[in-house]
């Protein structure tokens, strides 16, 4: 039983980090100072989002994404995007 056991784990898929690092950044701000002259009630939204790409035969890229959009009433205060990627 535990030959067995031993067979199918040597079997399994495996995946291993060969590198990590940052794809792409934006940080935007189109109001730039009047941001900061009214009254701050900001509303905050976010987004997560991926997406995987095969680099080679044995090698892909998966990028996670964030994006963070701050609201002043209906102006975007500030707008930051971060990708970041990794090949596996």
């Amino acid at each position: 039983m535990t030959e067995q056991i031993n067979n199918e784990e040597a079997n399994a898929p495996q995946f291993a980090v060969q590198r990590i690092y940052i794809k792409d950044v934006s940080f935007e701000t189109p109001m730039g100072v009047e941001a900061f002259r009214q009254q701050w009630q900001p509303k905050v939204g976010q987004e997560l989002g991926t997406a995987a790409n095969k680099v080679d035969e044995d090698l892909y890229e998966v990028i996670l994404k964030i994006t963070i959009n701050v609201q002043l009433g209906d102006k975007t205060a500030f707008l930051v995007e971060v990708q970041q990627a990794g090949l596996f």
